[in-house]
């Protein structure tokens, strides 16, 4: 028995000594090809990358090509032989390469801590743009997805369609050191097939669950009626900003189950509105704009209700990301799940994230981002410390369209994102204008002063009214005067801001440009004494003279009456009755007849004293040279020739008259203190 036991044990001993990988002798390597800095874009036609390099290694030994696109993260490329002569080669497709990163050739299984420095190698940068298509089944090679990654100098972003993660991942890039800070956004903007806490879809049309290509794909990849995502990829060559438009139709369950599944969901119906999605990406790569016009493409209305779902990266070591709501007052705060905040109202809402509530600002490693938002969300409600979903609800009109944009940046401090979030609330936010005066429908003369206010969160570029350009005052508040064409007019005003965002605002008016008229004014008594009680001005005892003035218009009277005082007492008052041609404000002239004498150059003018000197002399020198018989008779018939009759002001009487023709106005009483 024991001779058996000697040989179990010594077998168990070489089988563990034969299972004992020996320690690699690969101690430098320097991959030579690629060169520095090459670009590889792995695309649907799947294109392969050779690696080759020489190394201390002999015969036997192996080397691991990785990738490194920061510290302690080297995507494996392929494992390949050592030759005799120390050198290696690999091709291969490089499909799990993203991004920039630097190659080495490493021991094979490499131990933990290895120092890599001695491992030399090319940095290079992989993108890609690929289209998912379902593999198997009735709706086999029908696209549902892709998969888009750019690299830019600053920064790097992969995304799918709406339907997964949208905004998938998004870092900053350093090529100085060829490394890439941690993730911040990894799913954003994205409408999966339903949302905790209650489990309601991501995407409600009318009322019913609805599902992108790509949900649906999940609910049911052999239903009937799935329906093909359609997708186009720029990029351009300078910039090498990124562009991707994405169309997708909504298709709902019969039944409207949720969870949907393939159990309870067998054929898909189609929705009765289009999601044409718009990702742009720029700023060297620290700026993604995402924009989603919901199209309704049937004959009626359609409600549509929305959960954005928002995912962001937990840096781990208890530590979460952290929160700064721009329209709150609390500062950075960790959100625990179940909080639920109110959204920011009418205006651009924008949300600042750091990676760690404790991050440094200024740190590479943990960065920082801002979401912008517009129109804003109703509401925000956490799902998790690092999961939150944006509500939004809209009406489209039969035919119409409504556009939600989400503006994601990110930066190493957070005075950049401020700045950027500021030009992003302003470019979506764009201007507003208004009339304050006159009101709309109201009569006006065709010279009217028009009133109003305009504002922008960013500051006004341009503002016109009527065509003029017109300079706003303080609080935006804005005057201009026009002169308007007889008949119904319509003032435009058009607000504009730096980034060519304009509002625009209509005012309609009548322009009347005929003065109202009086006619066939009579008094029922022309002679007329002060009455007792007080009115706005007498008349006096004597003879009158009474007119009506309208203002902006003509005025009618009734002429003078001459001669003698009546012999009877006057009457106390009198009636003025007139036709008036539209509403108006009327004055009704009180006056009463008094000597005057005749100016050069002044007309009949009262009798003063004064009046009367400038006469004689002015009479003097006209007969001056005559003869003295005949110059008395001459000073005489000039002085009768000089006499004429002045009508004094005694007081008006202004009515405001709503209507026009026949009109009644009593007069008695006492004008001023006669």
């Amino acid at each position: 028995m024991r001779a058996p036991a000697r040989i179990t044990v010594a077998a168990l001993c070489a089988l563990a000594a034969l299972a004992t990988p020996a320690r690699a002798d690969v101690t430098t390597s320097d991959i030579t090809i690629p060169a520095h800095g090459t670009r590889v874009v792995f695309d649907n036609s799947e294109p392969t990358i050779t690696v080759s390099g020489t190394s201390d290694g002999k015969g036997g030994d192996s080397v691991d090509i990785v990738c490194f696109e920061r510290t302690g993260q080297a995507p494996l490329f392929e494992t390949v032989p050592v030759a005799a002569d120390g050198s290696f080669t690999a091709t291969a497709k490089p499909d799990n390469l993203v991004g920039a990163c630097r190659l080495r050739a490493l021991p094979h299984d490499p131990p933990a801590g290895l120092v890599v420095t001695p491992f030399a190698g090319p940095g290079v940068v992989v993108e890609h743009r690929t289209t998912d298509r379902i593999m198997s089944g009735p709706n086999t090679d029908r696209p549902f997805d892709y998969f888009v990654l750019n690299q830019q100098d600053r920064g790097v972003a992969d995304y799918d369609s709406v339907g997964e993660c949208g905004l998938c991942d998004m870092r900053l890039t350093d090529f100085s050191r060829w490394t890439n800070s941690q993730r911040l956004f990894i799913g954003a903007a994205a409408l999966y097939r339903y949302n905790a806490p209650d489990g309601r879809n991501s995407v409600n049309v009318g009322g019913r669950p609805a599902y992108a290509p790509a949900a649906a794909r999940v609910v049911n990849p052999d239903a009937p009626g799935l329906p093909a995502l359609e997708h186009t990829v720029s990029v351009d060559p300078v910039t090498h900003d990124l562009r991707i438009d994405e169309s997708e139709a909504l298709v709902h369950c019969p039944g409207d189950p949720v969870p949907a599944t393939a159990t309870n969901c067998t054929a898909f119906q189609a929705a009765a509105v289009r999601l044409e999605r718009t990702i742009l990406q720029s700023e060297a790569g620290v700026l993604v704009r995402i924009t989603d016009r919901w199209v309704n493409t049937s004959g009626s209305a359609q409600r549509v209700d929305l959960r954005y779902d928002q995912l962001l990266r937990d840096p781990g070591d208890g530590r979460h990301p952290s929160y700064d709501l721009s329209w709150e007052p609390a500062g950075y705060a960790v959100r625990a799940g179940g909080q639920s905040v109110a959204g920011p109202g009418w205006g651009p809402g924008t949300i600042f994230v750091r990676a760690a509530s404790d991050a440094p600002d200024g740190g590479f490693d943990l960065p920082q981002g801002a979401i912008t938002a517009f129109p804003p969300p109703s509401a925000i409600r956490f799902l998790a410390p690092t999961d939150f979903i944006a509500d939004y609800s809209m009406s489209l009109p039969p035919g119409g369209s409504e556009t939600v944009v989400h503006v994601f940046r990110m930066a190493t401090n957070r005075a950049e994102l401020n700045a950027g979030a500021r030009r992003a609330e302003d470019e979506l936010g764009g201007p507003s204008v208004s009339f304050s005066t006159p009101a709309g429908g109201a009569t006006v003369r065709p010279a009217v002063t028009v009133t109003g206010a305009a504002s922008d969160n960013g500051g006004l570029d341009a503002l016109q009214v009527a065509g003029r350009p017109v300079a706003p005052g303080p609080g935006g508040r804005w005057s201009v005067r026009l002169r308007l064409r007889e008949g119904p007019a319509t003032i435009e005003a058009v607000a504009r801001d730096h980034f060519g965002n304009s509002a625009t605002a209509n005012r309609r008016l009548l322009v009347d440009g005929t003065p109202p008229s009086v006619r066939r004014l009579r008094l029922s008594a022309r002679r007329f004494a002060v009455g007792r009680r007080a009115t706005p001005r007498s008349a006096a005892q004597r003879g009158t003279h009474a007119g009506a003035a309208v203002r902006r218009g003509t005025v009618a009277g009734a002429a003078p009456r001459r001669g003698a005082r009546a012999r009877r007492a006057p009457r106390r008052g009198t009636v003025f009755r007139y036709r008036l041609s539209e509403p108006a404000v009327v004055s009704l002239a009180i006056e009463h007849p008094a000597r005057g004498v005749r100016l050069a150059g002044r007309g009949c003018v009262s009798a003063t004293a004064r009046n009367r000197r400038a006469l004689a002399r002015r009479l003097a020198k006209r007969v001056r040279r005559m003869p003295r018989d005949r110059r008395a008779r001459a000073l005489r018939r000039l002085r009768r020739a000089a006499r004429c009759t002045v009508y004094v002001r005694d007081g008006a009487l202004r009515r405001a008259v709503p209507k026009s023709g026949g009109v009644s106005t009593p007069f008695t009483g006492r004008i001023g203190r006669r």
